[in-house]
């Protein structure tokens, strides 16, 4: 059965909510639709530091000790000799040492508590300043190529109050921040870098390495390099870049998507309730314009078609409102407070926008039932 345009166009105007209403559902959709986007972007950011980073195609393969399969969560070391055999083994153009441990990060300045202000960082030591494992992106300043330089993340630099040039203490030992590196953000912590000699003397645990980070000669297959390496460390595990990025992914995503899903699904379902809402007010309020329809001989479909689209409209408008809201929260977040890396793509806003209209149609269509109670004689009571 087709509905001709101007049959649904007369239903749709008929099926208008007050102005006030709408706009108060409309707002509230696009709170969900904001909420729902800035949760997505979150976790964007925490991926796209990780494949900034360990996905870096510097790296082709990582070698950890047995029992370790990522970067983040780790205590496993290996000796130092393990770099030497590493460095001997036929296939390996470059192998570099990657020594991974929390720092403590001070300035020397006083906050307004009166002390220097304090961040406990993921400290990454890697062969300086080109070696396998460095920062990829720098926004300010150069790479540390001396003892005692690092380089921090945007978000760290700021809580710090410091910039390239400037002064902290790492554990109580005096360094100089070289650079301000991106995409390093894991938003719980942030990456520091610098040689990695030093942040054994750091952290106070000499001749010992986390990860062995290998670069492979030209026509070398990772599938035998790795036997080879095996066969020599028995006590290592290694892990193609893919492999190792996909862990890291894992891990700093294991506390955080449940939340997303739960939120996401509150959000929904917030919005399920406010387009239900308006919907059950505008039939409620247009009985009697339901009624005159009817008497008309528009059918009960056309009609139907009219809250719907009465519902698809609510949420166009509300995921159009929440999306640009969003944007200008992240570009005021960036300018302002760069602490939350906020990580989003058009992609994102297509996503919520489906699924809003998605619920949007589904609660439209549950309420339409409604119109069986109408009775087409009402258009004719006084």
């Amino acid at each position: 059965m087709t509905i001709k345009h101007d049959t649904l166009l007369l239903v749709s105007r008929a099926m208008q909510s007050r102005r006030i209403r709408f706009w108060w559902a409309c707002g509230g959709i696009a709170l969900c639709v904001l909420l729902t986007l800035v949760l997505l972007a979150a976790n964007r950011s925490l991926e796209a530091s990780i494949r900034a980073y360990i996905g870096q195609g510097s790296a082709d393969l990582w070698l950890a000790p047995r029992g370790t399969d990522n970067l983040i969560r780790s205590s496993s070391f290996l000796p130092r000799a393990a770099l030497t055999t590493a460095r001997q083994t036929s296939g390996v153009a470059m192998a570099d040492p990657i020594l991974r441990s929390f720092v403590t990060a001070m300035t020397d300045r006083p906050s307004d508590q009166g002390a220097g202000k304090t961040l406990t960082l993921l400290g990454i030591g890697y062969r300086t300043p080109n070696g396998l494992g460095k920062p990829t992106r720098l926004i300010a300043g150069r790479m540390p190529n001396a003892w005692r330089e690092v380089t921090l993340d945007r978000a760290a630099a700021y809580r710090l109050g410091v910039g390239p040039g400037q002064h902290i203490r790492l554990n109580g030992l005096p360094v100089r921040v070289a650079g301000i590196t991106v995409d390093t953000n894991l938003l719980a912590t942030q990456f520091l870098f610098g040689d990695e000699q030093a942040a054994a003397a750091y952290s106070n645990i000499p001749g010992l390495i986390s990860f062995i980070a290998i670069k492979l000669q030209p026509g070398s297959l990772p599938a035998a390099l790795t036997r080879r390496l095996t066969s020599r460390l028995p006590q290592t595990v290694v892990y193609t870049r893919s492999e190792f990025t996909a862990n890291n992914l894992r891990e700093v995503s294991a506390g955080f998507k449940p939340l997303l899903i739960l939120l996401l699904a509150v959000g929904m379902g917030v919005a399920a309730v406010l387009v239900g809402l308006l919907l059950q007010g505008v039939i409620e309020d247009r009985r009697s314009a339901i009624a005159v329809l009817l008497a008309l001989g528009t059918s009960a479909i056309a009609i139907a078609a009219g809250i719907v689209r009465q519902a698809l409209i609510l949420t166009v408008g509300g995921t159009m409102l929440g999306a640009m809201l969003a944007g200008g929260i992240f570009f005021l977040l960036d300018q302002l407070v760069p602490t939350l890396a906020l990580v989003s793509l058009t992609q994102d806003v297509v996503k919520v926008f489906g699924l809003f209209s998605l619920v949007g149609t589904v609660t439209a269509l549950c309420f339409t039932w409604r119109i069986r109670n109408v009775d087409p004689f009402e258009a004719f009571r006084p």
